[in-house]
């Protein structure tokens, strides 16, 4: 028996942890229980057993949803063990990119406070076909299932059926893909990774996660103090992305940059909207003056009517 001690860095943080109970069987090592955020996550190497465990990974902003799945998904299949779980997107990315913390699947939600599902999907793709993507939704699958598979998930589940949720799971882990939800068909991970890779990626897309982060919070109206304060950070940190992420956009003022995200988040949400309901829609350069159609462009908030 042995206990090594692995160190990783979600993010930022560098978290020790300590894996127990652990064989080594040939060159490879078995552990059988490990402590990760809270959550039991059981790592099997499959080491030809047929009782290997799927490691689940989470995100969603509502703690109330997160904490009903992390019990819920290993009731139904014992083989599946919530490794961890997030509130941000952001914090989703990092972990799901992470050799140490790389989940076999992970579930998203479409709504999010920091950044959007759809940006999870497509950060995480974008950089690699390793993690099969579930999207999950409390709204009608036709609202994101189109933008969900073009940045790169395995199919796109409502959260209202535990039951075919977790099948849902199970599906993608042994073929790769849903396929056909709804009338839009998902490919397998390698397959959107290669097609993510070979297209221009837009502007926003050749940001950093974090420089995704601030614009998005510039264009709410925050001002750099504040972002700084929410994120805890330095001010000059914030100043110095966004001298960054405007070089990236060859944006020539802040403002231009933040018309740059409008018209991207405008075109992420066409489909749901229609061409009517985009010209109702907010004045880029103003945007605190926004309809009420604006829900899908801040997908973390409900929009006010202007």
């Amino acid at each position: 028996m042995n206990v090594d001690s692995v160190v990783f860095s979600p993010g930022n943080d560098r978290i020790n942890r300590r894996l127990a109970g652990s064989v080594r069987i040939g060159t490879q090592l078995l552990v059988d229980s490990c402590s990760a955020f809270g959550s039991a996550a059981i790592l099997w190497n499959m080491n030809d057993r047929q009782d290997f465990r799927i490691r689940v990974a989470l995100v969603d902003n509502d703690a109330f949803t997160l904490d009903m799945l992390k019990m819920a998904i290993p009731r139904r299949n014992p083989r599946f063990d919530v490794c961890w779980s997030a509130r941000k997107g952001t914090d989703a990315i990092d972990w799901a990119l992470e050799p140490v913390t790389m989940p076999d699947i992970l579930l998203t939600d479409m709504s999010l406070e920091d950044i959007s599902g759809v940006s999870v999907c497509r950060e995480i793709r974008r950089r690699t076909e390793q993690v099969p993507l579930l999207a999950i939704t409390a709204f009608s699958i036709d609202r994101y299932a189109n933008r969900a598979a073009e940045a790169g998930a395995q199919g796109i589940i409502p959260k209202v059926n535990l039951n075919e949720l977790v099948d849902s799971i199970d599906v993608i882990v042994k073929h790769g893909t849903l396929g056909m939800c709804g009338n839009i068909d998902f490919v397998d991970a390698k397959t959107a990774h290669q097609r993510l890779a070979e297209s221009d990626m837009c502007p926003i897309q050749r940001l950093s996660p974090t420089e995704q982060q601030i614009l998005t919070l510039l264009a709410q109206g925050m001002e750099p103090r504040d972002i700084a304060d929410m994120l805890s950070i330095g001010i000059g940190t914030v100043k110095t992305h966004i001298i960054r992420l405007r070089k990236k956009l060859n944006a020539r003022s802040t403002k231009e940059a933040m018309a740059m995200w409008w018209n991207n988040e405008r075109w992420n949400s066409r489909g749901s909207h229609g061409a009517e309901a985009m010209v109702q829609c907010a004045n880029p350069i103003y945007p605190h003056s926004r309809c009420a159609l604006c829900f899908d462009f801040f997908e973390y908030r409900t929009c006010a009517s202007a």
